[in-house]
């Protein structure tokens, strides 16, 4: 494994031969895995950009609920 998933996948019959195995290309991956062939810069930019997004949103954002619908107990608003 590295850092962002699987690296490689091989399927090992029982004669022992072995096959690597390549994502459908209409699959999330396999769509994900030509755009990163065709524009690997632009790739790079949008995962830097999703990391970026993961991180935890500051404390002085303050959580509004909406009305009519009940906030989760792991974010609610003080």
């Amino acid at each position: 494994m590295s850092a962002s998933g699987l690296k490689r996948c091989h399927y090992v019959t029982a004669e022992g031969t072995e096959y690597q195995l390549v994502p459908d290309r209409d699959s999330a991956e396999g769509r994900r895995a030509h755009f990163d062939r065709a524009h690997p810069a632009l790739s790079s930019l949008i995962g830097f950009l999703s990391s970026i997004m993961l991180v935890p949103a500051p404390p002085c954002i303050k959580i509004v609920p909406l009305p009519g619908i009940s906030s989760p107990t792991c974010c609610s608003a003080p």
